[in-house]
């Protein structure tokens, strides 16, 4: 399903479903990942975060937090994040 996010309004559409609303770390975190490729947990952290080092991923739980309450909302409309073992995330 293709996913549609505008910043300025602070909304993401799954096809003609509306995402949850989302709070700004989630949009920026969503971004990154709508991108297509597998996304690593310190990616994901400078991208949400940007004054944090993706060498900070490992211990922040930050990232874990984020995902999780971000699959929740993606949930409701279908769309699916994956854990990629190793690697971190995709949609």
């Amino acid at each position: 399903m293709r996913l549609n996010v505008d910043l300025e309004r602070g909304e993401a559409w799954a096809g003609r479903n509306r995402v949850p609303r989302l709070t700004y770390t989630e949009l920026r975190a969503l971004v990154r990942l709508i991108r297509g490729d597998t996304v690593s947990r310190g990616a994901l952290l400078v991208a949400a975060w940007p004054r944090r080092s993706p060498a900070e991923a490992g211990a922040s739980r930050k990232v874990d937090m984020a995902v999780a309450r971000l699959r929740a909302k993606l949930a409701k409309v279908g769309v699916r994040i994956r854990a990629v073992p190793g690697e971190g995330y995709r949609i």
